[in-house]
């Protein structure tokens, strides 16, 4: 009987959970990603943020096992963006959010995000969050009440200098947009609280030489040389509106006329996360994934948010890059947004999970192919599938007696000194994968694995075991390609992790078993697994199937 991956990370999280009984010392790691406007449908931007971040946090599980692992998601839903969507489409703004607040758990748990806690901007738990953060600032003198004369851009939800904005011709018309992201500003003049921005100037640049807060290096250099040029900081920040240009959102604390700024009421998202349980203890945050275009108002104006009110600043922020379609970016008007659902409609999501990670590069923006994806798909089932396939056939299983072999210690020397290649490789590419994790070189985790699977499908075809009459030489073969697809699957568990969890299934591997500290060759008689002699649980069913891709 097979373990859902559900039930597969209950067990994870037993074994966990006995190891901190013999250890009180065991870690935490908390893991955000942003809080999604809710004004469109989830596109496969959404999806790369909340895979990349589950499989950071997945990653974390099986390396230490007396890591505790805590990720949060959740949907950011004020704002006049969204007032204006919901207006659109002649609904209230609270019935709007609560049909698109459903479309992103429906995205989440699709992609298999073992998420563990999920923040709504409307709720009740994160209004009283808001709300007390608001009060610490404002009683550590950060707040007052001053005049906004500026630019804002309600596209991006940001106050916005001069100098942050530029004007460009559209059909022989002069209209000033965002510097950064091209979208139109308007001009603002208005009574608003401010937040003392100027006077943590000097400790958000300290944050930004730091080397290792915002990763990889190449954004943390490139908004140092921002920060320094534009002076962001020079000026103090407008932290809300009048609720009449504003409505919709959080009211500041004892003045109903104002509505709390969209962003610092969603940063506060990763402070709720955190409220009144267990998980105090994990703050400040261990990673903050984010996408480029947001990288500012998360390693700039929260840092300083968290400065103002005596909180640690996040450990790491790390950034990503978009996805664009035809290389151009995508956008609802020019109808070139990727849905993520129609890659996951009838077949395993551990294909949309492979292909994001394969192709998309944390420092470069990265171009979606829908043929990369299809031949991205079937190599996975043609190269690990394949290779279970060859071995656990019902006369196979016979000659095994149904069992994870115990192999004869001079056959499977002989199988050492003949075809070394796929033991040395696979074995380098356990270390290769843990740099590559380090390194957040994720882009080439899986061709790493899937090198040395493919090295085990040449080592199956060159000891050409269907021919070979010595049952003890084939036993050897049946135990070194068992003992190669282990060490895939774990290696594989973050990012294919039901795939993986159905190969281990099948090999009889324990779920405390899935963890770094095991993702090693056994290939000595005396130094025989735990699982050697446990009994096989083979299936009918191939572990991959190919897509259908005519249906998509």
């Amino acid at each position: 009987m097979t373990l859902h991956p559900k039930r597969f990370l209950l067990h994870l999280r037993r074994a966990v959970s006995e190891a901190k009984l013999a250890d009180s010392r065991s870690e935490n790691f908390f893991i955000t990603t942003p809080i999604f406007y809710v004004n469109s449908k989830p596109h496969i931007g959404h999806a790369y943020t909340v895979v990349i971040a589950d499989i950071l946090a997945r990653w974390q599980q099986i390396l230490n096992v007396k890591k505790s692992c805590f990720l949060s998601v959740g949907t950011d839903e004020h704002g006049p963006k969204v007032l204006s969507a919901a207006q659109k489409v002649a609904t209230s703004a609270p019935d709007f959010t609560r049909r698109q607040v459903e479309a992103f758990r429906q995205l989440f748990d699709a992609l298999n995000v073992n998420y563990s806690y999920f923040t709504r901007t409307s709720d009740s738990t994160h209004r009283e969050s808001v709300a007390e953060f608001w009060d610490i600032l404002d009683k550590n003198g950060y707040i007052y009440k001053g005049h906004y004369e500026g630019w804002y851009c309600q596209s991006d939800e940001e106050f916005l200098s001069e100098k942050d904005t530029k004007l460009v011709k559209v059909d022989g018309t002069s209209k000033r947009v965002s510097a950064s992201s091209g979208n139109t500003v308007e001009q603002l003049s208005e009574e608003n609280y401010m937040f003392r921005l100027t006077a943590m100037k000097d400790r958000i640049l300290e944050n930004l030489q730091s080397k290792q807060f915002i990763r990889p290096d190449k954004f943390r250099r490139e908004l140092l040389l921002a920060y320094e040029k534009s002076g962001i900081a020079d000026r103090d920040l407008s932290v809300s509106r009048p609720v009449d240009r504003c409505s919709w959102g959080i009211r500041v604390p004892n003045d109903e006329g104002h509505v709390i700024y969209v962003w610092l009421d969603a940063l506060v998202n990763y402070l709720t996360a955190c409220r009144g349980r267990v998980v105090d203890n994990f703050w400040p945050a261990d990673a903050q994934i984010v996408g480029k275009d947001i990288l500012k108002f998360h390693a700039v104006y929260w840092p300083a948010f968290l400065m103002a009110a005596d909180m640690d600043v996040p450990k790491n922020i790390i950034c990503h890059s978009h996805w664009l379609f035809g290389g151009e970016k995508m956008s609802k008007s020019k109808g070139n947004v990727v849905d993520p659902f129609k890659y996951l409609r009838g077949m395993s999501s551990d294909f949309l999970r492979l292909y994001m990670v394969s192709s998309g590069n944390l420092i470069k923006d990265n171009n979606f192919s829908h043929d990369l994806f299809c031949s991205t798909a079937n190599n996975l089932v043609n190269c690990l599938g394949n290779a279970l396939n060859r071995v656990m056939t019902s006369s196979n299983l016979e000659l095994l007696e149904n069992t994870y072999p115990t192999p004869n210690e001079e056959a499977l020397g002989k199988l050492r000194r003949e075809h070394g290649y796929l033991f040395e490789r696979t074995e380098a590419s356990i270390e290769q994968v843990r740099l590559h994790f380090k390194n957040l070189e994720l882009h080439l985790i899986p061709e790493c694995i899937l090198l040395f699977v493919q090295s085990l499908n040449k080592f199956l075809n060159d000891t050409k075991f269907w021919k070979c009459d010595d049952d003890v030489e084939k036993i050897a073969v049946f135990y070194a390609t068992f003992e190669v697809l282990r060490v895939a699957a774990i290696l594989f568990w973050p990012i294919i992790p039901l795939t993986s969890t159905e190969l281990l299934e099948r090999l009889s591997v324990a779920p405390r078993e899935c963890c770094f500290h095991f993702c090693k060759l056994y290939l000595s008689e005396e130094a025989l697994p735990p699982w050697a002699g446990r009994s096989l649980r083979p299936d009918s069913v191939p572990l991959l199937r190919h897509p259908e891709f005519a249906q998509m």
